[in-house]
């Protein structure tokens, strides 16, 4: 059985070769797959917008709406996404 001392150092080294392993190559090896969550107040979800194929985007880190157009920012992407509509 292996010791919680064993379990850590294998969790700490797993981790340090992930931080090393730079984020395009996550792009490469994950599955591409949008998702926006609208929450209201108390984290209860009142919306979602699903891009199953991350064709219009896939790495959203957070989302502004403006004249009734939705921003998808996210700092990883060199291009801004714009909804005209949330469908």
């Amino acid at each position: 059985m292996m010791k919680a001392c064993d379990w850590l150092s294998v969790m700490t080294l797993f981790s340090l070769i992930l931080q090393l392993i730079p984020f395009s190559w996550y792009n490469m090896l994950l599955p591409k797959y949008g998702l926006v969550l609208e929450l209201g107040p108390d984290g209860e979800v009142l919306d979602s917008l699903h891009d199953p194929n991350g064709t219009l985007t896939w790495a959203v880190s957070d989302v502004f709406q403006h004249g009734g157009q939705y921003y998808l920012g996210s700092p990883d992407l060199p291009f801004l996404p714009v909804l005209e509509h949330w469908s």
